[in-house]
């Protein structure tokens, strides 16, 4: 629902400003209740969120307290269902302006490449980074969990947790579902005189970019209040987020390639597959990168030598999963499936 409002004024007059604003404030507002340690006793003066969130077990509680609480989620679920629905009705009626402005701009041609494969890799760059959805999303899964790290103070063990959840995360914007960037488009590239190999090269190359980006983004932030590591905690973290990178990598373009779909990504809240099966993605994607983490976690106690024999295999399974991959997006018929149907 506050997505939708949000993109709701964003549209509107001056809504680019307007958003800006919310945002400067909304970081101030943090900042200054993070350094001035109100942030528990803010939490803790919100009655009904805290009745919420008390231990829903019988031993603690009545039985009716028990349903009454469940009554109350459920109701709270459905409001924000309802609710969301009538702001994206609300939304679709506005035009989408920073869409519009990007895709009737203008851009200076860019010097030749030197190889077909620095050709690949500016065109799949240049997909993203001009998708302002794509950009929006891969900003703020960088800046969302650095800023609860920062506001929670976390140490450096735990934050071999977050580049899981930031690399899934953002794998969920479109690297479960790669080529639907291209749309129609990919009728054009695959008739380039060029080697499956080589493309598919580069759509490895630049997901594991915007990933590692927003992952480094996060820790940045989360570094700032963990103080300094030890080295044994560095090469953990360090190691965790090169093996959750890849990980994530090497499962999104398997189910890129054999599980594609039509879809138009130039919505500002568009998926990249249907939601029942984005379901399925992001709980794969979350439950093998989180047991990652906890194993980096526990190597960064065990010394620096652990982490880097941990993060071995790890490495030869994606390896082995997107030389696989490769051989499939080498198949024409393979290939021709997936160009269809996302051109569809």
């Amino acid at each position: 629902c506050f997505a939708w409002a949000l993109e709701w004024v964003r549209r509107g007059p001056r809504g680019l400003w307007i958003v800006r604003g919310i945002g400067a404030a909304s970081a101030g507002f943090v900042a200054w209740i993070v350094a001035t340690d109100r942030l528990v006793p803010i939490l803790d003066s919100m009655v009904f969120f805290r009745w919420l969130a008390e231990p829903i077990v019988f031993d603690t509680i009545s039985p009716f307290a028990w349903v009454l609480r469940i009554g109350a989620m459920l109701a709270l679920l459905v409001a924000a269902v309802v609710l969301g629905a009538v702001l994206a009705r609300a939304v679709a009626r506005r035009q989408p302006r920073d869409e519009m402005r990007l895709e009737t701009a203008a851009y200076q041609p860019k010097a030749m490449a030197g190889s077909q494969f620095a050709a690949l890799l500016r065109t799949d760059r240049v997909g993203i980074w001009r998708s302002i959805p794509l950009r929006r999303g891969l900003f703020v899964l960088g800046i969302m969990p650095g800023a609860v790290a920062l506001a929670g103070g976390l140490e450096w063990e735990m934050l071999t947790i977050l580049p899981g959840l930031v690399a899934s995360g953002g794998a969920l914007l479109f690297g479960v579902n790669s080529w639907c960037l291209d749309g129609r488009g990919a009728l054009w590239r695959d008739s380039l005189p060029v080697s499956p190999q080589l493309v598919f090269a580069s759509r490895v190359v630049t997901l594991a970019e915007v990933l590692m980006f927003s992952t480094v983004l996060t820790l940045a932030l989360a570094c700032l209040r963990a103080g300094a590591p030890t080295f044994s905690e560095l090469v953990a973290v360090l190691c965790g987020s090169v093996v959750v990178v890849l990980q994530v990598v090497s499962r999104s373009l398997r189910w890129s390639v054999t599980r594609p779909y039509a879809v138009d990504m130039r919505s500002a809240r568009a998926t990249p597959a249907p939601p029942l099966v984005m379901v399925g993605y992001s709980s794969r994607l979350a439950l093998s990168t989180t047991m990652t983490g906890l194993v980096f976690a526990l190597t960064a106690r065990a010394g620096a030598d652990w982490s880097i024999v941990m993060m071995l295999p790890f490495l030869v399974i994606a390896a082995y999963r997107l030389f696989n991959t490769a051989a499939i997006w080498a198949d024409p018929e393979a290939r021709c499936k997936v160009v269809s149907t996302v051109a569809s």
